[in-house]
């Protein structure tokens, strides 16, 4: 019993650390795409 618990939190534990480990790359993402979508740079590159 005791092992099964510690297993799930385990299980749960990995997945904690999986959304965290993707964060860092989701903000840069979304800070590229806001820059580009920014109207002065949108003129200034005739994007």
């Amino acid at each position: 019993m005791k092992e099964r618990i510690f297993a799930l939190l385990q299980r749960i534990e990995r997945s904690f650390m999986l959304s965290i480990a993707v964060l860092p790359v989701t903000r840069s993402v979304l800070g590229l795409a806001i820059a580009f979508a920014n109207e002065t740079m949108i003129t200034s590159y005739n994007l």
